[in-house]
């Protein structure tokens, strides 16, 4: 069975990465939905497997601002309640949690870097987790945090976000952090939101991004891999 991918990106900078070498791994389909471009969200679900959504610099509650964002977030609670299989990146997480009623708000700091996050025990011992290390350093770039979706897992945190993840019902992931972005895709996030780059205790500055994701990229997609594999159990198996 060829698995269908329907990725929702939310701006032209936070694509889907490296979840693109993922699917061709898979010999999957990838549909790819822009928000920021004119045409509506209008697909249906029979026509996916699997619903990507992606990273952005907007916050679940600015629907006043982007008249997509409320329609997206009822989609995704269809695509939820219809059985399919959900991954979500920082805002795409966010929306999830959202559509599961669970409560978006601003975090205590800002967390822009590479940072390490600590895997939760029971995590690691679902499927999407066997075989993780439990702690391990990947790239974040938030503002915002969620709480636990209600029935969901926390599945790690960080010294700077306590919700960094969570699993509901074996099948819809949510992570706040990014495994996705290479040295390419983080090159980009750089320069065009490098007004924010002002180093504090959570924010790093471009050249230190740029030097840790050198060295911490790879091992990042490692485990993207590996987690999609769990979640998804194509019958693959890459660490």
């Amino acid at each position: 069975m060829t698995l269908r991918f329907l990725s929702i990106e939310h701006v032209p900078q936070e694509g889907v990465g490296t979840i693109s070498a993922y699917i061709r791994s898979l010999g999957g389909q990838l549909i790819r939905h822009r928000q920021y471009q004119p045409q509506p969200l209008s697909i249906s679900h029979d026509d996916y497997d699997v619903l990507v959504a992606m990273g952005g610099p907007m916050g679940v509650h600015d629907g006043d601002r982007y008249s997509w964002l409320n329609h997206e977030l009822r989609f995704i609670r269809d695509a939820i309640d219809q059985g399919k299989y959900v991954f979500g990146i920082c805002l795409g997480a966010q929306m999830i949690a959202k559509a599961l009623n669970a409560e978006v708000r601003k975090n205590p700091y800002t967390e822009i870097g590479w940072f390490p996050i600590l895997f939760e025990d029971a995590f690691l011992e679902t499927r999407p987790g066997r075989g993780l290390d439990q702690q391990m350093e990947v790239l974040h770039w938030h503002g915002d945090t969620f709480a636990m979706p209600p029935g969901a897992m926390r599945i790690a945190g960080s010294e700077a976000c306590a919700n960094q993840g969570f699993l509901y019902k074996g099948r819809v992931l949510g992570l706040q952090f990014h495994l996705e972005m290479g040295k390419e895709e983080v090159d980009v996030m750089i320069e065009h939101f490098k007004d924010g780059l002002v180093p504090e205790t959570f924010v790093q500055d471009g050249e230190e991004i740029r030097a840790r994701t050198a060295e911490c990229a790879t091992p990042a997609r490692q485990v993207m891999f590996s987690i999609l594999d769990g979640l998804l159990n194509p019958g693959l198996g890459r660490i």
